[in-house]
């Protein structure tokens, strides 16, 4: 839950200044209240530096924001264009009605969205805004007020219209009824950029832009518990793997694939062996699927490494989820007692065995670089010599006894 919460937490900071009261006059007019249909603001990021070869690694990167509202709700929308992206959409979404603004997010594989919500009364300390009197900049068509703010340390630039009748002035402390159309901001990967409003459009936008129906929503209390019990477990596992399991024996297992071939471990001996623990209704387990077929990709070749996935779901359930996802790695049905003898708790759970029969890697849950993290276990265990053990004679144990006689 971490990487949800920490990359929504930002976009709840747009909305701050709205979610105090916001109902009341001082945070919107009262034409703003009786407007008819919808009003679209499309904004472009402007970065004060050139980012082209960090942006080339970020799937997660956007160059746009679309922001649009109505008398009863607003929505903060970014699209992530890149495949590579683990997410569809991000929205920040504010119901003026009930009074509780909403942090969400889509999923690309699972088509799936969750977040958690909280209500207007929370507070938030507003930073400090200085109008410049006598200075203004047309954006977008629309004459703006300009603020001078301290972002990072460093002199920045806000600009506002007071045209819309709704407050949204992110978190800064400004008395009057106004909307951003030039806001400052900083990023710990692209440092600082501003969004800029580029159009303006009125318009009647179908029901469904507001439709959240379908996002699992908890309260942010929940959100975070929930988020603090999973890092918990997570690392109460994680050192029982790293004091347990690593460079000790892993277990032996004899089972069968779904296309009926015979798996015996023992005779992997020599080889790298790679699992992958999970079950398909698991959306951490879903989002690592072109990940892990990535990486088959990258070894399918090299007889020395062995793939096997272990499902907790019948092969009917398999065969279903593959016409949707395609997970190439061979897959064995029903596996929760190889799971048991893995110690697995927590999905998906990654584990790489070297060629002694060791486990070498033992990763919990999604990991954005799960092929980078596998690929170094198994490079590094190919790279190691393999010397296959001296099988001593057994001694016989009838030898120097006397046989019994049959009756």
């Amino acid at each position: 839950m971490k990487f949800i919460y920490l990359q929504l937490v930002w976009l709840g900071l747009l909305f701050f200044s709205l979610i105090s009261n916001a109902q009341e006059s001082e945070h919107m007019t009262e034409a703003f209240q009786k407007m008819k249909g919808d009003v679209v603001i499309q904004y472009r990021k402007v970065f004060d530096h050139d980012i082209s070869n960090l942006k080339k690694n970020d799937p997660n990167f956007t160059s746009e924001r679309v922001v649009y509202f109505n008398r009863k709700k607003l929505v903060s929308k970014l699209t992530y264009v890149n495949p590579k992206s683990d997410y569809l959409e991000s929205l920040t979404y504010v119901d003026f009605k009930r009074e509780q603004v909403y942090y969400l997010k889509r999923y690309r594989q699972t088509k799936s969205g969750a977040g958690y919500y909280q209500s207007f009364s929370e507070d938030e300390k507003l930073k400090p805004a200085t109008l410049i009197e006598g200075e203004s900049k047309e954006i977008a068509g629309y004459n703006c007020k300009k603020y001078e703010v301290i972002i990072k340390g460093e002199k920045k630039y806000l600009y506002t219209t007071e045209k819309f009748g709704l407050k949204n002035v992110q978190n800064f402390d400004i008395d009057r009824i106004e909307f951003f159309m030039e806001l400052p901001k900083y990023s710990k990967r692209y440092g600082h950029y501003k969004l800029v409003a580029e159009k303006v459009i009125f318009t009647t936008l179908d029901n469904a832009a507001y439709n959240i129906e379908d996002y699992y929503v908890i309260s942010k209390e929940e959100f975070k518990k929930k988020e603090q019990e999973s890092k918990d477990r997570a690392a109460q596992i994680k050192d029982k793997a790293k004091n347990d399991f690593l460079g000790n024996k892993a277990p032996d297992i004899r089972c069968s694939t779904t296309d009926f071939d015979k798996v015996k471990t023992k005779d992997y001996r020599g080889k790298v062996i790679v699992y992958n623990f999970w079950f398909s209704t698991c959306k951490s387990c879903i989002m690592e699927v072109p990940k892990l077929n990535e990486l088959y990709n990258k070894y399918k070749d090299n007889p020395d490494v062995i793939f096997l996935a272990l499902s907790l779901d019948p092969a009917y359930k398999i065969e279903k989820f593959n016409r949707k996802y395609n997970f190439q790695y061979p897959q064995v049905e029903e596996a929760r007692e190889l799971a048991h003898k893995f110690e697995v708790a927590l999905y998906p759970t990654n584990i790489v065995i070297d060629k002694d029969g060791n486990y070498i890697n033992y990763t919990i849950g999604y990991k954005k670089d799960i092929v980078d993290r596998l690929s170094y276990s198994i490079d590094k265990a190919l790279a190691k010599e393999y010397i296959p053990p001296v099988d001593d004679e057994k001694p016989d144990k009838n030898k120097g006894k006397k046989k019994k006689k049959s009756l």
